[in-house]
């Protein structure tokens, strides 16, 4: 994960989420190659949403404060992913 680390938490091997923020618009871009990839909303944001396997990466750019953001989750279900991100989002408004 490029980008600035700001939290990451693991729930021993069950579960992880990490939350980056990177001012490059270059962070944005994931491998996509057999995942599932949707357009998603945070915050009023355009984010995409990626879903491999159990691994789900959600990536938005918040034009207001100049950044790129990403949540990083493994075996963390999608609902988790948009509520974190949203929180998350409304922090840097």
């Amino acid at each position: 994960e490029s980008g600035n680390l700001i939290a990451k938490y693991s729930y021993g091997d069950k579960a992880s989420i990490t939350l980056s923020a990177d001012i490059s618009l270059g962070s944005l871009q994931v491998d996509g190659e057999h995942a599932v990839i949707s357009n998603e909303k945070v915050a009023g944001h355009n984010a995409q949403l990626y879903i491999k396997g159990d691994s789900i990466r959600l990536a938005w750019l918040d034009e207001n404060v100049s950044r790129a953001f990403s949540i990083c989750a493994v075996n963390v279900t999608e609902e988790t992913v948009a509520y974190i991100a949203e929180a998350f989002a409304q922090y840097f408004d």
